[in-house]
């Protein structure tokens, strides 16, 4: 009798940084990035005092959102006398922004990350918003830092409906308080085009799928819209994320806390030793 193998879907260098945790922790995982992400072709310098000269706060919507951000921005928001704060959704990105600014040429010793918890139930904007919502005054303007679909353009909506609700439900919440929103892409997302062969040659029974966001799923289901995938066990990491692969039609599928603690116990759990 085996364990099923857990498929992580994260983009790189997430999906193999949560791979090594779950192995340690006794899981047996295996990376399948589904979304790639990559530098903009172009991103315009001024960019970011195109439409406001100052900001309240930036919004880094993932830890890809720090990684491709260009340093000369970071310097010129969280080096000044009054610099904006830093948002973050979840404990990856907080701790993506704080390796990312401790490396810079001149130290920003004034920055101030605003993040959920770690002990929070989920890693999300509603998360996020209760953390910073006194922070917004009438007049503010909130910069959010994101990924745009690398065929479309850079100031397109969110890779999906589900993921975007959560996002534009922030912006709402910050405009009641009659704050400004803006928008500003810093890297591309493509997805997979092609699952690999041995994950392609892997009975469904013995694979769990690990969703950490709702284009991934898509993405299985455009590249391999096979009813035998809609066999195996979902763990998805936030409930509009479960919601997606259940509209494709996944049957089996469970929501679980974004840390690799609490999916390599589920999976102990349900799959330890199941055929």
């Amino acid at each position: 009798m085996t364990s099923p193998l857990l498929l992580v879907t994260r983009p790189e260098p997430q999906a193999s940084d949560w791979v090594q945790q779950l192995q340690l922790l006794g899981c047996p995982a295996m990376a399948l990035p589904l979304i790639e992400t990559k530098a903009m072709a172009e991103l315009d310098p001024g960019a970011p005092l195109q439409n406001h000269s100052t900001w309240r706060a930036i919004l880094f919507v993932s830890p890809s959102a720090v990684a491709y951000c260009p340093s000369a921005w970071l310097q010129q928001w969280f080096g000044s006398v009054a610099p904006a704060r830093a948002w973050a959704p979840g404990p990856g990105t907080a701790k993506a922004l704080r390796l990312a600014l401790a490396g810079q040429a001149q130290p920003l010793s004034k920055l101030l990350i605003d993040s959920p918890p770690v002990e929070a139930e989920q890693f999300d904007s509603e998360s996020l918003w209760a953390v910073v919502a006194e922070q917004i005054r009438p007049g503010d303007a909130v910069l959010i830092l994101r990924g745009a679909e690398a065929q479309h353009d850079p100031d397109s909506e969110s890779p999906s409906q589900a993921e975007g609700s959560g996002r534009e439900w922030l912006a709402e919440q910050i405009r009641a308080r009659q704050g400004q929103v803006h928008y500003q892409a810093v890297y591309q997302r493509a997805g997979l085009l092609v699952l690999p062969d041995w994950a392609q040659k892997r009975p469904p029974q013995k694979t769990v799928w690990l969703f950490s966001s709702s284009q991934a799923v898509q993405q299985l289901h455009q590249i391999s819209p096979s009813a035998s995938w809609l066999q195996s066990p979902v763990l998805a990491t936030h409930p509009r994320i479960a919601e997606t692969a259940l509209q494709v039609g996944f049957t089996e599928v469970q929501v679980v806390a974004p840390n690799t603690q609490a999916i390599a116990q589920r999976f102990q759990d349900q799959w330890v030793d199941r055929i």
